[in-house]
């Protein structure tokens, strides 16, 4: 109310120019509050089993319930030099030179991250598990040069070896070790073969380097006035305006106004990127890590799921094309979105990804294109990497990695990661062909 009542009396110059101030240290304020709740509630987390239910417990739950509006405001500075420090300060071990472009890391105490290594996007550090009426803290530990690749988990008392890199999607169960500069892929994973060339991987490393900072800081500003032209018509509205009606009228039209200064953002920053591979600059670096930064940010999320019956058509606008009757849920998409199409009626499930950059060790970038032919049915969590086909009438299962290396054939069923062809409608065809040659009597 002192707020509100504050608010009305201020000039309207003085709101614009206050506002993004205010939203700064807002920000600002909520991290490290849950920092300093993190410690208060639960101080170091240590190795060992707690019965459900008893004090660890509940300080544990606590704690990771006071800090997730933190984790909310670190999603748009995945990767930076300001995430690292962020995770340092709730207790983990981050090396230099390391990328966290994750915000799943649930124990950060129990964290060992090495010098240079990459944590992927939607990557996680879990650093607990549960057996029968109790819980079970153990160590993470990701050794230097390692990569956890996006959508990857490590579970408490695993490791990944320096050098070593763990697959897309993949599952590194409780007490597993990929031993140093091997190659692990799957749910639970297990050593293979690397299906890209040595050195290559799906975490793209933002610019580094006293210029790269500097570009990653103005990146975070210019997230922070999109921020800010998303709040000020709400800000103007309580200006003027009852309480109530403002409140109407902003939480109809602040998820349209945010969702259009995302894709503008996009085609300012980045446009339109071909496929190929190029050395991107370090001023084209930090362009698509702002970019897909405010495209995979929460508040993106939270504005189409308010507005979704215009999923489809911001898609379209970012590039991405999109067939007639085809139905999405929020497909996860980056700066890059031009290089995915989604065929005439298929459907597209909650949670699904598209990556369609590859980096390699040289420094550059790979872009490759990802398509959905028509009437293909993707199930919850479904990760699309570039390159990736997925054919006509095709289904793949919740938690599946569409892998370039991988011909997913029209008419087939997929689980897995790595992906396993479970069922083919090519295949029941040619069998009734074969029986019916026979003169035997199958039905289809």
């Amino acid at each position: 109310a002192a707020a509100l009542a504050l608010l009305r009396r201020a000039t309207v110059a003085s709101v614009v120019l206050l506002l993004p101030v205010a939203l700064a240290a807002q920000l600002l304020f909520t991290v490290l509050l849950g920092i300093v709740l993190k410690w208060i509630i639960v101080g170091r987390l240590k190795v060992g089993a707690h019965p459900l239910w008893s004090w660890p417990f509940l300080r544990w739950w606590l704690a990771q319930r006071a800090t997730a509006p933190a984790l909310e405001v670190l999603h748009h500075a995945r990767g930076s030099p300001l995430a690292n420090l962020a995770w340092r300060l709730l207790g983990a071990r981050v090396g230099a030179g390391a990328v966290v472009d994750t915000v799943g890391i649930s124990e950060a105490d129990l964290v060992e991250i090495g010098e240079n290594a990459l944590i992927g996007d939607g990557a996680r550090l879990c650093a607990h598990r549960f057996v029968p009426g109790a819980i079970v803290f153990g160590r993470v530990q990701v050794g230097a040069g390692a990569v956890v690749n996006p959508h990857a988990a490590v579970m408490a008392d695993s490791v990944v070896g320096a050098g070593a890199e763990l697959g897309p999607q993949s599952l590194l169960a409780s007490a597993q070790t990929v031993p140093p500069n091997a190659y692990w892929e799957g749910a639970p994973a297990r050593a293979a073969e690397r299906p890209e060339r040595a050195g290559a991987h799906w975490v793209v490393r933002p610019p580094a380097g006293l210029e790269g900072s500097m570009l990653l800081a103005l990146g975070a500003l210019y997230m922070l006035g999109v921020a800010t032209l998303t709040l000020a018509p709400a800000a103007l509205l309580l200006h003027h305006l009852p309480l109530v009606p403002a409140a109407a009228i902003a939480l109809q039209t602040l998820p349209a106004l945010h969702l259009a200064l995302c894709v503008a953002s996009q085609r300012l920053l980045v446009g339109h990127v071909p496929p190929g591979r190029r050395r991107p600059t370090t001023a084209q670096a930090a362009a698509c890590w702002t970019a897909d930064r405010l495209l995979r940010g929460p508040l993106f999320g939270a504005s189409l799921a308010l507005w979704r019956g215009a999923i489809v058509p911001t898609y379209r606008y970012l590039g991405l094309r999109v067939g007639h009757g085809a139905a999405l849920s929020a497909l996860q998409l980056g700066c890059d979105a031009h290089l995915v199409e989604i065929g005439a009626g298929a459907l597209v499930g909650a949670g699904a990804a598209a990556l369609p950059r590859l980096q390699l060790r040289d420094g550059s970038v790979v872009w490759r294109r990802i398509a959905v032919r028509p009437h293909a049915k993707l199930c919850e969590n479904v990760l699309l990497l570039g390159g990736s086909t997925v054919g006509e009438y095709s289904t793949l299962g919740a938690l599946t990695v569409a892998a370039p290396h991988v011909r997913f054939v029209a008419d087939s069923a997929w689980v897995g990661s790595p992906p396993q062809l479970r069922d083919s409608g090519l295949e029941r065809y040619f069998d009734s062909l074969l029986s019916t040659a026979k003169g035997e009597q199958m039905t289809l």
